[in-house]
């Protein structure tokens, strides 16, 4: 079942609030990456931009079983290297944001993003895409029995989850992916006040091994990982390990 992925109906619902009993906000939590050995060094702008496209479909393909995107946005590099150092960037191309409403369909928001990315004339900074999680939580409605749903924010400041895809050597356009999680969902327990989160780290732990296994496959290059004792590059090992 960690594989199963979430029906046209099921990625239409609304997020929901979880309840923060047995876990907890964790600013840098878990990071995730993978840098993909892919020679770019001589290729366009065009070919470039394609290629995070691609990469783009890849990994919310991969993470489909975990996550949906809802908003999708990026900068060029001129406009970020003009800002940086003081100057004014009018002259320069908007980036882009794509967000996603419920009522266009998902594939169709995806592909629309998937053009927007292959067409666009200037070099990206980093592609930047907002996800929410499709995990087991309890709510102050169901507190004794969890239930998988959608989850986005647990404050203004700390998104649940996010993807960052990005050309990281500019010399060299060294492609790196990035998946980080600010909370401890997937952990067996919240050092902060001892709580047991076994139960939920158990329903979702088999949630997050696919995700990132389904990652590491698309390209085919090993993840490396940073964050609470215990992470591995398919999640987090059970507390007594």
């Amino acid at each position: 079942m960690s594989n199963y992925q979430p029906s046209s109906e099921e990625l239409k619902m609304s997020c929901v609030e979880p309840l923060l009993d047995t876990w907890g906000a964790k600013k840098n939590g878990a990071d995730w990456c993978i840098s993909p050995a892919v020679d770019l060094t001589n290729s366009t702008v065009k070919e470039r931009n394609t290629w995070l496209a691609e990469a783009m479909m890849s990994t919310i393909k991969a993470f489909a079983p975990l996550a949906r995107a809802y908003r999708i946005y990026f900068d060029p590099i001129e406009k970020i290297d003009k800002l940086s150092q003081g100057e004014p960037a009018d002259d320069v191309i908007d980036g882009i944001l794509m967000q996603w409403d419920f009522e266009e369909s998902y594939e169709t928001y995806l592909e629309r993003a998937f053009q927007a990315l292959k067409s666009y004339p200037l070099d990206i900074y980093i592609l930047y895409i907002d996800i929410d999680l499709f995990v087991y939580v309890r709510t102050q409605k169901s507190l004794n029995k969890p239930f998988r749903t959608w989850v986005r924010r647990l404050s203004e400041s700390i998104v649940i989850a996010k993807l960052q895809i990005s050309l990281d050597d500019l010399m060299n356009y060294e492609p790196f992916l990035y998946f980080a999680m600010g909370h401890t969902l997937i952990y067996p327990y919240y050092d902060k006040f001892d709580d047991d989160n076994t139960e939920l780290f158990e329903l979702n732990r088999p949630l997050l091994a696919a995700a990132l296994r389904n990652w590491e496959q698309a390209f085919n290059f090993e993840i490396e990982t940073e964050g609470f004792p215990g992470i591995y590059k398919y999640g987090f090992l059970p507390g007594n390990q």
